[in-house]
């Protein structure tokens, strides 16, 4: 993926709507594909030697939650400045007629759409989300240094690491352990704080913690 697809995606990830993800997803009607590049007038992707038609692709198809219905809807991400291209705008042409005829909802997403700090911070607790403590540590441990983080985050209005690097030297485990459990905690959404800061690690507890549960 391109680095804002790759943001993109993270968001996805974040969202609460969003059931499922499916990457590069392929319009695989490949005659209804052509028709419509006919009838829009359209050269349609070819390979140079054989001439065989390429498949194409939308960046994203997502299953996403709304009301008490799970439905489909694509997205394609493109930089801004792609779209004044005319070969870009032909292709997306073709991509957005197809989905039409197959009661798909179809839209472009720029980086204009994209926080990235949002997705920054994101990819920043997205690998911590299975988080657990070592082998010699068990999981009542696990729950009991939670508690202490969540307690420590609450009452002591200083920045996350230093509470996170005091915390490891406290308890006695490795440093860094307890710094991976905020992570951990914040992509569990157990800790909710404002991605939308720049340096969530270097925060205040009183600038981005919005609530723990």
């Amino acid at each position: 993926m391109s680095d804002w697809e790759l943001r993109f995606f993270y968001l996805l990830e974040w969202s609460d709507a969003v059931k499922d993800i499916k990457e590069q997803y392929p319009l695989l009607d490949l005659d209804l594909a052509l028709s419509i590049a006919d009838e829009l007038g359209i050269s349609y992707p070819k390979d140079r030697k054989s001439g065989t038609p390429y498949v194409l692709t939308t960046d994203f198809m997502l299953t996403v939650q709304q009301g008490a219905k799970l439905i489909q809807i694509a997205r394609t991400v493109k930089l801004a400045k792609e779209l004044e291209k005319k070969r870009v705008l032909e292709l997306l042409q073709i991509e957005q007629n197809y989905w039409k005829r197959k009661n798909i909802d179809w839209a472009v997403v720029t980086e204009q759409e994209i926080s990235k700090t949002l997705a920054d911070n994101i990819k920043w607790v997205h690998p911590a989300y299975k988080w657990e403590l070592t082998d010699q540590k068990n999981k009542d441990n696990c729950y009991y240094l939670s508690n202490i983080l969540k307690e420590q985050l609450i009452t002591k209005k200083v920045k996350i690491n230093t509470i996170t690097t005091a915390l490891d030297k406290e308890i006695g485990i490795a440093p860094g352990t307890s710094l991976s459990l905020f992570k951990h905690l914040v992509a569990k959404k157990e800790i909710i704080v404002d991605m939308l800061e720049n340096k969530i690690s270097g925060s205040s507890t009183t600038t981005i913690i919005k609530s723990i549960i």
